[in-house]
């Protein structure tokens, strides 16, 4: 791996854990559990890596995350 992958996933991480935080400490009644914060997750690399390869299958990555792709709203 390189330095600009491990950026990418210091990246990821970040906005998941920023976007949970936001979301919890709001006075929405959906809070994020762990099952929720892994699809945020999942859904959130599969844009970066998306965006970093054109040919990159996100619908497979997904599945293969264990995500069912016609229940994640991206």
């Amino acid at each position: 791996m390189t330095k600009k992958d491990y950026e990418l996933i210091a990246k990821a991480i970040k906005l998941t854990s920023g976007t949970i935080k936001a979301f919890n400490d709001s006075d929405t009644p959906y809070k994020y559990d762990a099952e929720g914060t892994l699809e945020l997750l999942t859904v959130i690399f599969s844009e970066f890596l998306e965006k970093e390869n054109p040919r990159f299958q996100r619908p497979l990555f997904l599945t293969a995350c264990g995500l069912k792709t016609e229940e994640v709203n991206a």
